[in-house]
């Protein structure tokens, strides 16, 4: 084995082993150096700690969104078929708690992402921008919905509801949140939902996503507008606006969880994010317990068969009004067409 190689001073180039404590890549051998080689190590180092924040905020968000979904789910599936570039679903909904996830049917992990995943984007963004704005408070940053129409992918997932329509493609815009840097000018997508089109990494660099996967950035809105979205759908009576209000409720508690955990541990999500790698997982490792407790013990505790039975209006006529609630949210979103 070769022997480690030795650690210098970012500033004299003796020998060192204090690290910054910030971007923990520079190594200084003591306060003064640190101190006397900040100016020309600012930049690189806001660099460094920022990518690295903005690349666990995505796979930490995407954890906590998987938790939710499968904590969530109003899905019950009547049959899974695949392809090889297509899975098709077909799930109904109705009265009752969450439906348990049918593990054995899938044939990988990452058909399961897939499925769990599909039709979510915009639900996502709205149930969980909160979070993502928790984890970069007090940081230069600006977050922002983005809709994208992607290239067509290898393999995607399609969920049809059986009672109401036949197999149809999912819409082509996709739901991702853009975070903007000014200083250093950067932009990134963080796309916890991208499972359903085969991708599955959480965390890109914005042009390098677009190069890949994306055609065309239809839409640019800000933090909050697909909440706005779902509260409407959440007006609809019956079985679909009551699973809508269910599933905001179930994103709450993680949320609440949250603040919870970070009270407990003394720690704001911003400071988890800048922890070391030894630290971070360790401490990301339990704050998941956590939540995935807590959105266990509310998917438990839930069943909306009583709202959705005395609704004077349930199935079709409940999908024919979700379609003119989309349509309304589509007129609301165009106003910021890119």
């Amino acid at each position: 084995m070769a022997p480690e190689a030795e650690k210098l001073c970012a500033n004299c180039g003796n020998t060192a082993v204090l690290q910054c404590s910030r971007c923990k890549n520079t190594i200084y051998c003591d306060a003064n150096c640190q101190k006397a080689h900040w100016r020309g190590h600012k930049k690189t180092c806001n660099k460094v700690n920022l990518d690295r924040m903005v690349q666990r905020a995505g796979a930490l968000l995407q954890k906590l969104f998987f938790i939710w979904r499968e904590n969530t789910l109003s899905e019950q599936f009547v049959n899974i078929e695949e392809t090889e570039t297509r899975i098709y679903f077909q799930a109904t909904h109705g009265p009752g708690s969450f439906k348990e996830l049918p593990n054995n049917t899938f044939s990988s992990e990452e058909t399961k992402e897939m499925v769990l995943s599909a039709s979510m984007c915009a639900e996502h963004t709205a149930n969980f921008s909160d979070i993502l704005a928790k984890m970069f408070k007090g940081i230069p940053i600006e977050i922002r919905e983005t809709t994208i129409n992607l290239k067509e992918p290898e393999k995607m997932a399609q969920l049809f509801i059986s009672s109401f329509m036949e197999k149809v493609c999912p819409p082509s815009p996709h739901n991702v949140f853009q975070i903007t840097s000014r200083n250093p000018s950067k932009k990134w997508f963080l796309d916890s939902t991208g499972a359903q089109f085969g991708i599955f990494s959480p965390f890109h660099e914005a042009g390098d996503y677009m190069s890949k996967f994306g055609n065309r950035v239809t839409h640019i809105a800000p933090r909050g507008t697909a909440r706005s979205g779902v509260d409407e759908l959440c007006t609809i009576r019956g079985s679909i606006g009551e699973f809508h209000r269910a599933r905001r409720d179930g994103a709450r508690v993680v949320e609440q969880e949250i603040d919870k955990w970070c009270k407990e541990m003394g720690i704001t999500l911003p400071q988890l994010l800048r922890c070391s790698e030894e630290e971070f997982h360790s401490l990301e490792a339990g704050l998941l317990v956590a939540v995935t407790k807590a959105a266990v013990d509310f998917a438990a505790s839930y069943d909306n068969t009583a709202e959705v039975e005395s609704a004077p209006t349930t199935g079709e006529y409940d999908y024919q009004t979700m379609l003119c609630i989309s349509e309304k949210i589509r007129c609301m979103i165009a106003q910021f067409r890119v």
